[in-house]
């Protein structure tokens, strides 16, 4: 499972930044996605090894959208793991959510199409069977978790590049909360950032790999936000770090996001990052960004009604 990358000298901890890629996608997006996995240090997938990809279908919408996951950089994905390790049993993920079935959307977007093609098991979590887990988290004590994602021996996180209304940035981190087997996620929002670091303290990704082709910017993110061709796939071993790092391209400071510093300060990554590949420069022009304090307010309220 994914590391803090701690070294010991003399009774002193120093902290070794985890490497986090970011590469400028041109037309060929398999070879984009394996370089930045590569440059991140590849995975540790072992012969034989039962692989989950948890990916984000938030709504009823496309990856033109830049809402929702991009069947190519999936299907690239799929393709370098295959090609460069030995898996046994290969998952697709998603779960249920207020406003969304994941069945319907793996029919409706073409994922069903694509397990079929590259040879892998699409799962409903929230159909799953599940399993109540305790948890010494920030908020939950308990939490659901589904058998595909307890029984997997490595765990990726396949994400997008948005801003959202309530947590400012939603990549990795975000996309694991997600992953909780129930449709109305909406109770943990009086207290989400929490719910957010809890859900990743009891899913521990392996590697994450966040899909910035087409990105998604402004007040209306994750889902109506307006779609932005950013041309980027982040990836690294260390999910908070890469966070980190993709809500540096969205123009916010990490340490100012709720779940991403908590999720540091809770020991489940590492906030800073060395950054290889393209760089930090290959990023472009600014994002129209998003303000979330009053929104945080109504959806507290909300959720106490």
């Amino acid at each position: 499972m994914a590391s803090n990358y701690y070294m010991f000298h003399g009774g002193i901890n120093f902290v070794l930044k985890p490497k986090v890629s970011v590469v400028k996608v041109s037309e060929d997006i398999y070879s984009a996605v394996s370089r930045a996995i590569e440059i991140a240090g590849g995975m540790e997938i072992k012969k034989g090894d039962k692989v989950v990809i948890k990916i984000n279908l938030c709504n009823f919408r496309d990856y033109t959208s830049g809402a929702t996951t991009d069947p190519r950089v999936l299907g690239a994905l799929v393709n370098h793991i295959k090609t460069v390790y030995s898996p046994g049993e290969l998952y697709v993920v998603e779960s249920d959510a207020t406003s969304m079935n994941a069945d319907i959307l793996f029919k409706w977007l073409g994922f069903e199409d694509m397990a079929n093609e590259h040879g892998f098991k699409l799962v409903n979590l929230t159909k799953d069977a599940i399993d109540e887990v305790t948890l010494n988290g920030r908020k939950l004590k308990k939490i659901k978790i589904a058998k595909t994602i307890i029984e997997a021996d490595y765990l990726i996180s396949l994400s997008k590049l948005k801003t959202h209304l309530l947590t400012k940035v939603t990549c990795g981190l975000k996309n694991m909360f997600g992953a909780i087997p129930i449709k109305r996620k909406i109770i943990y929002h009086r207290y989400l950032d929490d719910a957010i670091v809890d859900a990743n303290m009891a899913m521990k990704v392996d590697f994450s790999v966040v899909d910035g082709i087409i990105s998604l910017e402004g007040e209306k993110g994750p889902t109506y936000g307006y779609p932005k061709k950013t041309g980027l796939i982040i990836a690294g071993k260390d999910i908070v770090a890469v966070d980190s790092v993709c809500a540096r391209i969205l123009g916010f400071n990490p340490l100012l996001i709720g779940h991403i510093r908590k999720a540091w300060l809770s020991g489940v990554g590492e906030i800073n990052a060395i950054i290889e590949g393209d760089g930090l420069e290959s990023v472009g022009s600014s994002f129209d960004l998003v303000h979330a304090g009053l929104l945080k307010l109504v959806y507290w309220l909300k959720a106490r009604m």
